[in-house]
């Protein structure tokens, strides 16, 4: 075994230190980089929910709409029927099944205001379970930028 002066040892010693530091140096850059794709990730994720958030309300406004559209155009054709029905007055038959067909028309519009109901119930869920979720993503980012702050100071005392 060859003798090792002491100037030997201590420039093994300051090597090993040295590929210590690299090594701690490479590992804390691998945990922020983790850190720091999470938190991406999950930024990216309350984007996607406040998007949907967004297109659910434009979804829910645009079936409201059409629905109010298709209201008035049978309001509107009950009134125009109406008018045209003193031809009818004369004719018993045909006033009976005129206003079976007016009955019907209102009928059917009754139907469509449930059907605006029902979206509007199941738009109230859907927003309510999408900000449910988006307030945990948020609570996910923030308890995982609080622990990537908590290992930066540890690493940064090693």
């Amino acid at each position: 075994m060859e003798d090792l002066n002491l100037d030997e040892i201590e420039k093994y010693i300051n090597l090993g230190r040295t590929e210590i530091n690299d090594n701690r140096d490479k590992i804390d850059s691998l945990l922020k980089d983790l850190q720091e794709g999470k938190i991406d990730s999950l930024n990216e994720a309350v984007n996607d929910i406040q998007e949907l958030i967004l297109q659910r309300k434009e979804l829910s406004s645009n079936f409201s709409s059409r629905v109010k559209k298709i209201n008035i155009d049978i309001s509107n054709f009950i009134n125009e029927a109406k008018q045209r029905s003193n031809v009818l007055m004369n004719d018993a038959s045909s006033l009976r099944q005129f206003m079976t067909d007016i009955v019907a028309l209102k009928s059917k519009g009754v139907e469509i205001d449930a059907l605006d109901l029902k979206e509007q119930i199941d738009c109230w869920r859907d927003i309510a379970e999408l900000k449910r979720e988006l307030r945990e993503r948020i609570q996910e980012i923030q308890e995982k930028k609080t622990r990537a702050d908590l290992l930066d100071e540890i690493l940064r005392e090693k």
